[in-house]
């Protein structure tokens, strides 16, 4: 779930959390497809920030992501417990990018 900018939404992308008014009153639901003329409804209702659904991309290269691992694990890749970290973690660096 990221928290963006209505300007920065991008036609298609899915609300995470309901657009709720001052009172609490849903007034569009979670799971919602962001289309262009909802968009320009949700700022002109003055709505300037919504969760939508997804995750940031790391800040860094996946190569230099990669390396940094390889140089963590270089003096463990001997002991099969570490070796199983650090193939858990390469893993998990393919699923983020």
């Amino acid at each position: 779930m990221l928290k963006v900018s209505i300007e920065s939404v991008e036609s298609g992308a899915v609300l995470a959390k309901p657009i709720m008014n001052d009172e609490g009153a849903t007034l569009i639901g979670a799971g919602v497809e962001v289309s262009g003329p909802l968009k320009d409804k949700l700022v002109n209702m003055g709505i300037t920030e919504v969760f939508i659904v997804g995750r940031k991309a790391p800040d860094i290269p996946k190569e230099e992501f990669v390396a940094k691992i390889n140089a963590m694990f270089t003096k463990a890749e001997e002991d099969p417990r570490m070796a199983a970290m650090k193939r858990a973690l390469l893993a998990h660096i393919e699923e983020l990018y």
